[in-house]
């Protein structure tokens, strides 16, 4: 039978956090037809999941290549994207159908995700660099940007503006095309997930740093002049980022403003992952 949806998880990371992701999709999967498509790395360990197609990527993948992946694979006419270190709601397959049926001129659906519980300083600070933007709660609207690793997307829309396949599936720069083209994005509080622990530091450090090369030769109007510019100025936007995610915090109020104290040193180690990597993208080019 044809899937009402697609959900497609992309880890880079075999860890628990993985198996309750995978756990919690299966037992929302019930009279809904889905069709689930978990996407790691070639060398992974052996997974053994109930109802869930594994698909393997050759090399050394980041998350956008497995995503990518597996996006070629799905058939569903809605296709959900999400992190293996994302752990979502036990409604949360049922609140993405819910928002794309009632508000079906959107391009894709977007939703909060929620720190880990009992974390670290380094998972308090991997999730304040990736995630500040989306911390709960939300107010349901039209967004800019939403979170790649909680996004669901029209097939359709896929199709049309995913242009970069060979690279991956950046959300990024689909995001982009989308509103070139006068597409929206909606994200609504109800379509929840929960950040899980990083396991591997160094793995997630060297992750960033290639996320920012990335980055750094892939922006629009990516000039000679502008690329000087800018990757002279990529270590310089450190204490305004730091400086952004700790407004976010303090707005938010607790746990996160005080968390953020505690997270700072890791997270200025992250961003400057970050901005090396960003850098080295801007001296590489398109």
């Amino acid at each position: 039978m044809t899937p009402e949806v697609s959900v497609v998880v992309g880890a880079a990371e075999q860890s628990t956090a993985l198996t309750r992701c995978i756990e919690s999709i299966a037992q929302q999967m019930g009279p809904i037809r889905v069709q689930l498509i978990v996407v790691v790395p070639e060398n992974a360990p052996p997974l053994e999941l109930h109802r869930a197609e594994v698909l393997r990527v050759p090399g050394n993948p980041l998350v956008p290549q497995l995503w990518g992946a597996g996006i070629e694979k799905a058939t569903a006419p809605l296709i959900v994207v999400l992190s293996g270190q994302c752990i979502p709601d036990g409604d949360w397959l049922s609140e993405i159908l819910g928002l794309a049926s009632a508000q079906p001129a959107f391009a894709g659906y977007g939703g909060p995700i929620l720190p880990p519980d009992a974390s670290t300083a380094f998972d308090w600070a991997v999730y304040f660099s990736r995630y500040s933007a989306f911390m709960p709660p939300t107010v349901e609207g039209p967004v800019a940007e939403i979170a790649g690793d909680n996004a669901a997307y029209w097939k359709t829309s896929l199709d049309r503006y995913w242009t970069a396949r060979a690279s991956g599936f950046w959300e990024t720069l689909t995001h982009h095309a989308i509103r070139e083209d006068k597409g929206r994005l909606l994200i609504s509080d109800s379509m929840r997930v929960q950040l899980g622990p990083t396991r591997d530091k160094a793995a997630f450090l060297v992750a960033r740093l290639r996320h920012g090369m990335h980055y750094g030769s892939t922006r629009t109007d990516n000039t000679l002049f502008r690329r000087a510019v800018r990757m002279m100025s990529a270590p310089l936007l450190i204490p305004v980022l730091m400086a952004r995610v700790g407004r976010r915090a303090r707005d938010k109020g607790a746990p996160y403003s005080e968390q953020y104290r505690t997270a700072r040193p890791w997270l200025l180690v992250i961003l400057s992952s970050w901005s090396l990597g960003e850098a080295l993208g801007y001296l590489k080019g398109n």
